[in-house]
């Protein structure tokens, strides 16, 4: 259903008036959100969710690499609007690629075998019936606002890379070139996150590459020279890539039928929604640091919650252990 809202939204787009266009722009909005929601459900509800979000964050990226270097070809041949055409007819593709995918029950045996590793069966039963809401319900808030925190933190940043290139002495034109590496090198942060998966297990690598990343927020912005924002950009954009499959992957493992993962999309938008505010508010003028400061900050925040989900989630899960040795 979402792949045909899109489909019809993005029809409507190459239809050419401004009430078609804004109609159909809506339309493919709504249809994005309900995909995102669905598939990162199916996903949470895998065997092997870090997985398989590494490896939808990889096709992502694929996607808009070649969604980039095609988008020029196509409208330069057939104009402006055969764009929409184009995603209409990938979002066919997505039609028929969803309505195979097969579908298994959130209350099947694997799922609640991987629901919570620190709870048993009886003891997530408990939690249920004392709550009556999804499981995890304070590990995943702290989480969720944890996400939202991580990419306003980010986007603050990203969404002023033109004004701080032009601050060390960068084009337009360069600047946008260095975001096209950066998108290139951002399948090297989805590739280690896929080949490293749970080894270390979900928090460590999202800790350790959310500090990379809000060190990297004043590498950018304390003004080193153009070095600096070069390697610094392109460290960016791979690190967000790497740690989204993580943030996924811990919010599936509070509720293996899904329901924290399917919203994170909305939080993580927003955080992204939220980051050149941020950035308005702090800037000032051609002096970066106190907005590389404010990046920093946020991304701290967020390690400070996604810490404290995971004691949060362990206090639950020692409860319930214990709720249950007592019945026993």
């Amino acid at each position: 259903m979402a792949a045909a809202v899109a489909m019809l939204g993005n029809g409507l787009a190459w239809l050419g008036s401004s009430s078609a266009f804004i109609a159909g722009c809506l339309l493919c909005g709504v249809g994005f959100g309900v995909l995102l929601n669905v598939t990162n459900r199916l996903i949470a509800s895998s065997s092997a969710p870090q997985r398989g979000y590494a490896t939808v964050q990889l096709v992502e990226v694929l996607f808009c690499i070649g969604f980039y270097l095609g988008v020029p070809l196509i409208t330069e041949r057939f104009g402006t609007l055969s764009v929409f055409a184009a995603l209409a007819a990938f979002s066919v593709g997505v039609f028929f690629l969803l309505a195979g995918v097969p579908v298994s029950v959130p209350g099947g045996s694997k799922v609640t075998a991987r629901n919570d590793a620190a709870a048993s069966s009886r003891g997530r039963a408990v939690e249920s019936k004392e709550s009556g809401a999804p499981p995890n319900m304070h590990a995943a808030a702290l989480t969720l606002c944890a996400a939202a925190f991580l990419f306003a933190g980010y986007s603050s940043v990203s969404s002023s890379l033109v004004s701080i290139g032009a601050a060390v002495g960068l084009s337009i034109v360069w600047v946008g070139r260095i975001m096209a590496i950066g998108l290139f090198a951002s399948l090297g942060g989805a590739i280690l996150a896929r080949l490293l998966g749970e080894r270390a297990g979900l928090l460590l690598p999202l800790l350790a590459g959310a500090g990379v990343l809000g060190s990297d927020m004043l590498v950018v912005t304390l003004g080193g020279g153009a070095g600096a924002f070069v390697g610094g950009s392109i460290v960016m954009f791979v690190g967000t890539v790497f740690l989204l499959p993580y943030v996924y992957a811990l919010l599936a493992g509070l509720d293996g039928a899904g329901r924290w993962a399917s919203i994170a999309p909305g939080f993580v938008l927003t955080g992204v929604a939220l980051g050149p505010g941020i950035a308005g508010v702090v800037r000032r003028g051609v002096d970066f640091t106190t907005l590389g400061y404010a990046a920093l900050g946020c991304i701290a925040a967020a390690m400070i919650l996604f810490l404290s989900a995971q004691r949060v989630r362990g206090e639950v899960g020692a409860r319930l252990r214990h709720e249950v040795s007592e019945e026993s």
